[in-house]
């Protein structure tokens, strides 16, 4: 996938992995600019996936391989992340970066958005993120 670059919005549409957005992170992280959102698409029901040695489910905190690690991680270069899913679990933020913002409408994201950018704003939109290299990192493999 080709990247654009220092985009000051970069939108990451999960399907068809919706439960598995999070895998859209690096395409996006590499797209956006400092101070720029991130947003993510998770229209799936079920939420994140279970995994039942990693995860974290059920009463106690999940798996035996079970850390206290993210896939986003702060300090993070870009203003906000912003995850839009109709369907949102508590265990779902752990994924996205203490911090994520949860709407359940892209209505809402789109306020948002408009709120800090008014009609100007380059926008990078990724229609199968969590399925997509961009060109470099392909090139590293």
């Amino acid at each position: 996938t080709k990247l654009v670059r220092d985009a000051d919005i970069v939108i990451g549409n999960g399907y068809p992995m919706a439960n598995e957005g999070y895998k859209a992170y690096y395409l996006l992280r590499d797209s956006v600019r400092e101070g720029g959102d991130m947003v993510f698409l998770l229209y799936t029901p079920e939420g994140c996936r279970v995994h039942h040695y990693n995860g974290r489910f059920g009463s106690d905190f999940g798996g035996r391989g079970w850390t206290k690690t993210t896939y986003l991680k702060k300090p993070w270069k870009m203003d906000r992340v912003i995850c839009v899913s109709p369907e949102l679990t508590m265990a779902d933020e752990y994924y996205y970066g203490e911090g994520s913002q949860w709407v359940k409408s892209w209505s809402r994201a789109l306020e948002m958005l408009v709120e800090k950018y008014g009609n100007r704003a380059t926008v990078a939109l990724y229609p199968t993120a969590a399925m997509q290299l961009s060109e470099e990192n392909a090139s590293n493999l």
